[in-house]
């Protein structure tokens, strides 16, 4: 059994473990669907089109950026692909990578027909090109003391200072596909959600351990998720363990640290 299957099992044996929790929160509010996959829309006549050239960039991975071996690789270029793929134009397709400065200028002389590089949608980029409907969204958020809290639009704002990146930064590791970069990336995520428990309790800083008779009880730290956190923090050393053992059993069965258990060009 490759790792990749035993992983897949033992999340679909927690997801069965969990089932109660899901069912209790069905009454909550769904996410809602910002697509709709049962839409179907007729493709265009494109037998005279000579070509179709999607420009896009080499520095933003996971969406478009250079692998190991020097090829174009991302989301942003597996999608121009699908879509080429989609219209059966694939003879016709093309993905040039320029830099992020030079797109716009490339588009507007013609060496290209689209720009698939997540460009913001804003009033005056608006002028200038016809966009698609989106079809991702970030859902990142930043965490901070009310006190220092920022007001929307951040990215300005966040200049010169620190940003703690730990859940995106696991997920990204998940997702490779070496066991050791695997096992690095749950580590780091499980860091994150015990991190976010921890924080859920409130933290206090330079507040004495020890409080007298009669204090605010809104400067006392919930001991709840503390206890929940250290909890998990032996429970993820134990599974931290039971993988690494896995992955271990599977690189001397397998020959290959590979997720799937074999080299893909094998």
């Amino acid at each position: 059994m490759s790792f990749r299957r035993f992983f897949i099992a033992s999340v679909l044996f927690m997801a069965g473990l969990l089932q109660p929790f899901a069912t209790a929160r069905a009454a909550e509010p769904q996410v809602p669907a910002l697509w709709d996959t049962k839409e179907r829309l007729p493709k265009p006549d494109l037998s005279a089109l000579p070509r179709l050239r999607f420009l896009t960039t080499t520095d933003f991975p996971p969406f478009n950026f250079l692998d190991g071996e020097g090829r174009l690789s991302g989301f942003d270029v597996d999608l121009a692909r699908a879509i080429c793929a989609e219209l059966d134009i694939a003879d016709k397709c093309q993905i040039q990578a320029l830099p992020w400065a030079e797109l716009d200028g490339a588009l507007q002389r013609g060496e290209g027909e689209a720009i698939i590089a997540g460009i913001a949608v804003t009033a005056d980029s608006r002028e200038k090109y016809a966009f698609s409907r989106s079809y991702l969204q970030f859902p990142a958020r930043f965490i901070m003391p009310k006190r220092t809290a920022l007001t929307e639009p951040v990215l300005g704002k966040l200049r010169g200072k620190r940003v703690g990146v730990l859940a995106g930064s696991g997920v990204w590791l998940m997702l490779r596909p070496r066991t050791f970069q695997v096992i690095v990336g749950l580590s780091l995520l499980s860091y994150a959600v015990n991190l976010f428990i921890f924080a859920m309790g409130r933290l206090s800083v330079a507040a004495a351990p020890v409080l007298d008779a009669g204090a605010d009880a809104a400067q006392l730290a919930d001991p709840v998720p503390q206890s929940l956190v250290l909890t998990a923090i032996v429970i993820g050393f134990a599974t931290t363990a039971l993988f690494l053992v896995v992955l271990l059993a599977s690189r001397g069965l397998a020959g290959t640290d590979h997720v799937d258990g074999r080299e893909p060009h094998a």
